[in-house]
């Protein structure tokens, strides 16, 4: 088959890359100059099923309630972005129940650990450069309360072949020897062996490159068309129609938009999440494992010599301008969770940036067929994307090559809205 594909981010590049291997023509299209310039840019660069959970976890209101008015929250709603979230926002808490939140883990967890199972094959057969670790990660616990919660949430994913070792004090040291200035500050550890990190952008770009030498054809500072043309679609690039028998929407935080030109609603809103990146040359310990602090909702994630800082949600539609408070609780975390090799940094050289992750209401991305029949959507993805961009590109390609695949598609389907 003749396939586009939008969007060349993680998600558009991985569906390419599997559409590939079963021999299709492929078309990824892109706005930007280049791939992953968007959410994959500088995200978090985990790999963890251990964190398949929704952000509307139950609870999650009165906890929005609390943080009104302050700007050093987890997550944050904006009041300008308020009427924009509407129903979306009422839904977001209606999929906030138990029922829903642990279902809805699972999904995601399906597809996080059919994404670490796929990357081991890739990476053999491609030999991709992106910084990849696949020694775990580690969550560090600094209370009584946050290790029963913590180990609670762990017991229930370790059911969904998802696998953990609670560490006590010395054993959390012994696993991550950065951590030793503040040991005194945690009570225990949680280690999940078979998480993993990686560059996303560097796996994407390499993987765009590595597709454009296999015949994937590449149209960067494009703008897709989209226009309905009875029971199907036609995609235009500028004034010419694209030649394609299919088209899978993969497009971020911009696949709503596009797709609501076409009279399909999808339940997707952008959520703002900052990162900052640093070299740690001076860095006497420079942490091994990604290390997920329970308390502050943030994870520093070592790729190569430099190190990644991810953390906080904020829907302010689609503004992304550098809030400096945000930034700033960042940097004061960091300096909490590595007080020593923060003491011989230089501020100047810490490079912040934010984007928007694509966040459908229940927390589970949409993979699947449209009511246009030649139409497709693998999108919605949220804080997850790097973590089920493999699995998802795979489930799709199984479908569109009429294989059995590992994981049905019904779980991600729209249709689950209607």
């Amino acid at each position: 088959m003749r396939i586009a594909v939008i969007g060349a981010g993680i998600i558009g590049v991985s569906l390419a890359y599997f559409l590939r291997e079963d021999g299709h023509d492929v078309f990824v299209i892109e706005q930007n100059n280049g791939p992953a310039l968007e959410t994959s840019f500088a995200n978090g660069g985990l790999l963890t099923p251990s964190l398949s959970d929704p952000w509307n976890s139950p609870g999650i209101l009165w906890r929005v309630l609390k943080y009104l008015g302050r700007q050093d929250t987890p997550i944050l709603f904006r009041l300008n972005a308020l009427p924009s979230l509407g129903t979306w926002g009422l839904n977001f808490l209606k999929y906030s129940t138990k029922q829903h939140y642990f279902k809805n883990i699972e999904k995601n967890a399906t597809l996080g650990n059919l994404t670490n199972k796929l990357l081991k094959d890739l990476t053999q057969k491609t030999s991709l450069d992106f910084d990849f670790n696949p020694r775990g990660t580690l969550m560090i616990l600094r209370d009584k309360e946050e290790l029963k919660e913590a180990s609670s949430l762990a017991d229930f994913m370790s059911r969904l072949s998802v696998p953990y070792q609670v560490l006590n004090k010395q054993a959390l040291i012994d696993k991550e020897p950065s951590l030793a200035p503040i040991q005194d500050e945690l009570v225990a550890g949680i280690f999940y062996p078979d998480d993993a990190s990686g560059d996303a952008n560097a796996f994407t770009r390499n993987l765009s490159r590595h597709l454009a030498s296999h015949s994937v054809r590449f149209f960067y500072n494009a703008t897709a068309k989209l226009v309905k043309a009875g029971s199907k679609v036609d995609i235009l690039l500028g004034n010419e129609k694209l030649d394609v028998e299919a088209i899978v929407l993969c497009g971020g935080v911009q696949s709503p938009v596009i797709a609501k030109s076409l009279g399909i609603d999808l339940p997707i809103r952008p959520c703002k999440g900052y990162s900052l990146t640093l070299d740690c040359d001076t860095w006497s310990t420079m942490p091994q494992l990604p290390v997920i602090d329970h308390a502050f909702h943030m994870v520093a994630t070592p790729l190569g010599k430099r190190l990644r800082v991810a953390g906080t949600a904020e829907f302010a539609g689609f503004n992304k301008t550098l809030t400096a408070s945000r930034v700033q609780n960042l940097v004061s975390i960091l300096h909490k969770v590595f007080p020593q090799g923060m003491a011989n940094t230089d501020s100047a050289q810490i490079l912040p940036w934010t984007g928007l992750r694509p966040t459908c209401v229940d927390g589970v991305p949409l993979i699947g067929p449209s009511k246009y029949e030649n139409l497709f959507i693998n999108t919605g993805h949220g804080h997850l994307g790097w973590t089920m961009s493999l699995g998802s590109g795979k489930i799709l390609a199984d479908y569109f090559s009429g294989r059995p695949s590992e994981i049905s598609l019904a779980d991600y389907s729209l249709t689950r809205f209607c």
